[in-house]
């Protein structure tokens, strides 16, 4: 029950029964995939924690206070593998300046955190010898500081402080959990991660559970030698109440030891878990279709990954609902691409290596399908996009496919616009992205083929904020127009609520992350008169709009209704070849469908995919942003001006 709001941040009057009406929860806790905010209630948690006390199983949580003792100006210390780390507490007023030297002969380094999640410094500038942070507080503390390392072996260091901070002790840390006997760790602070030992032959496998109700648990499993970034990890696999639980099954490669690492999904939580390793693995229905989903389910993408993930569960539970494919249920092995190709790379060797998924759908953005397009070309692993929309993807690879229209046609498209409006010169703002960069890219080379001139050009990183400063430069340049080309919608949002704001009154042209209804609620009455060119869903197609019925009736809101489509229809495109080739380790008939299928869905009737694995048989449309007063569900907030000029 959500009595305010669809997504609501905070207290808001959340509250989550059981089936016989039983409050569990109330608002605080957001689940990171359904945006509700849960925490137990008083009455719910005050028997639990008398249980705790009475058991004496508090203490399985281990000493964790920090004493006066702590608290020095040197310290001494080793992080005994390479995953380790020690963290310290630096608790210090603000506006002072605090000097911290780490001296090792192996290859340490230094990042500080403050305690809502975000990293505010990392030092990283030798291989041996002095690392040395020069920190100024900025905003009261405390802040936590951790040293790690790059070496497989041992590493010992010396840290010294210009004021006294403490080290933090983690019990957690090298212990080694018995088989199938719970575990309660806690992850101390943020950013902090735990670390468990244990010993396995090659080819022994495990199952890792971790729990809570508090924080997005993620576990990771390798060697001892094994860096972070190599091992393989697991986010929501295990499910749980909020489908944030992780399962990770691990396959030792080679007898000894092991390392089992949980952390939080975000870095931004401190909380408790319930760690299980167990000896048996689950036994697979054989009745069963298994293939595997890439969507940003976290990061930049997060807004479109989230509709792309749901809309494909929809489209599974119809089927499933309608008796599967052949008898056999359709299951969807969910892992989350994050918007880049560092974790897109991780998703898919998680689904490769440990669910032997060899049929992906996916993934939502573009650099996190470049990321991996090469991995998948290589190992015969079919990747199929409903989203990605970069123009190198179609050079990706015989086993990569999408039903997304490319970037190519958009520039096109985009550039003729801007012409046929009499735009004569231009600036951009674009996002340091594949996709975003493959929009300007295009829109500008059109543009400039049709004798226009490009006057301004800024870039801008993910976390950015603050666009003023640029917004300026491009608006002191006097274009005739603005062209954004984002990656987020809250970042679009922010660029054209900022341009009005610093004087700029001329005409913005964007894409389809500038007109998600994210973009759209930041951007407010700025937004109105923005066009750009988009994928939108025929009225005169009726699959598409009962699929956004559908949707909305599920999950009370709908965004970029056309890759919410688009998401749907891949999972039927899939099941119809599933349905074909009655196996779904079979990655080359499935291919081969692919490559013959021709198809009738939510984005439209009789598309079909060439010999480059691109969707043929689309089509763009203009749109043009309205008023506030006029915006809807309905509308989704624009007005479709006409086809776009091809």
């Amino acid at each position: 029950i959500q009595t305010d709001a669809g997504r609501a941040i905070g207290h808001h009057g959340g509250a989550l029964v059981s089936a016989d009406g039983t409050v569990i929860g109330i608002s605080g806790l957001v689940d990171l995939h359904s945006h509700i905010p849960l925490v137990p209630t008083m009455g719910s948690l005050m028997p639990r924690l008398l249980a705790l006390l009475d058991s004496g199983s508090v203490s399985d949580a281990g000493d964790r206070l920090v004493r006066e003792d702590d608290l020095s100006l040197s310290h001494e210390g080793e992080l005994d593998v390479t995953v380790a780390q020690d963290a310290y507490l630096i608790d210090v007023p603000e506006g002072e300046t605090v000097d911290v030297e780490v001296t090792s002969e192996s290859d340490v380094f230094i990042i500080v955190w403050d305690l809502i999640g975000n990293q505010v410094v990392r030092v990283d500038e030798t291989s041996t010898g002095a690392e040395n942070l020069s920190l100024v507080v900025r905003d009261d503390g405390p802040y936590v500081l951790f040293v790690e390392q790059y070496s497989a072996e041992a590493a010992a260091y010396e840290l010294t402080s210009s004021h006294e901070i403490a080290s933090l002790s983690d019990p957690d840390d090298g212990s080694t959990p018995v088989f199938g006997e719970p575990v309660v760790g806690v992850l101390d602070t943020t950013a902090d991660h735990d670390y468990f030992f244990v010993e396995l032959n090659a080819g022994d496998t495990i199952v890792i559970d971790a729990r809570s109700a508090a924080l997005d648990p993620r576990v990771f499993a390798g060697t001892d030698t094994t860096g972070l970034r190599f091992l393989q990890g697991d986010d929501d696999g295990g499910r749980g109440l909020l489908e944030l639980d992780a399962r990770l099954i691990y396959t030792a490669g080679q007898t000894g030891r092991h390392v089992i690492l949980v952390a939080d999904a975000r870095h931004t939580r401190s909380a408790g878990y319930l760690l299980t390793v167990n000896g048996e693995v689950p036994v697979e229905d054989s009745n069963v279709y298994r293939i595997g989903v890439m969507e940003a389910l976290t990061g930049p993408g997060e807004t479109y990954g989230n509709v792309s993930n749901r809309a494909k569960q929809l489209a599974m539970e119809e089927i499933n609902e309608a008796g599967g494919i052949n008898g056999a249920q359709l299951e969807l092995v969910v892992e989350d691409s994050k918007c880049n190709a560092q974790d897109a790379i991780t998703a898919y060797n998680k689904l490769t290596d440990v669910d032997d998924i060899k049929i992906i759908l996916g993934t939502s953005c573009s650099g996190a399908m470049l990321g991996v397009a090469r991995l998948a070309e290589e190992d015969g692993v079919v990747l199929f996009s409903s989203s990605a929309t970069n123009p190198e993807i179609a050079n990706a690879g015989d086993y990569i496919f999408r039903n997304a229209i490319s970037d190519e046609k958009l520039g096109i498209e985009t550039g003729n616009l801007l012409r046929a409006d009499g735009i004569q010169s231009l600036a951009t703002i674009s996002e340091s992205t594949d996709y975003a960069e493959g929009v300007r890219r295009g829109v500008t080379e059109r543009f400039e083929a049709l004798g226009g001139q490009i006057v301004g050009s800024e870039r801008y990183q993910t976390d950015t904020l603050d666009f003023r400063t640029q917004l300026t430069l491009l608006r002191e340049s006097n274009p005739d127009a603005l062209l954004i080309a984002a990656q987020a919608e809250a970042s679009a949002g922010s660029i054209i609520k900022q341009a009005r704001e610093i004087g700029y009154d001329g005409p913005i042209y964007g894409e389809v992350v500038s007109i998600g209804a994210t973009s759209l609620e930041v951007a407010g009455e700025a937004a109105t008169g923005l066009k750009a060119v988009i994928a939108d869903l025929d009225p005169g197609v009726s699959k598409g709009q009962s699929v956004l019925q559908d949707f909305r009736a599920r999950y009370g809101y709908v965004t970029l209704p056309w890759y919410l489509g688009s998401a749907y229809d891949s999972v039927y495109i899939a099941a119809e070849c599933l349905m074909e080739t009655e196996d779904d380790q079979d990655a080359d008939a499935f291919r081969d469908c692919l490559y013959n299928v021709t198809w009738s869905g939510a984005i439209g009737n009789n598309y079909s995919f060439d010999q480059r694995g691109e969707v043929v048989g689309l089509s763009n449309v203009v749109i043009e942003i309205l008023p506030v007063a006029e915006r809807n569900e309905e509308n989704q907030g624009y007005r479709v001006l006409g086809p776009a000029p091809a």
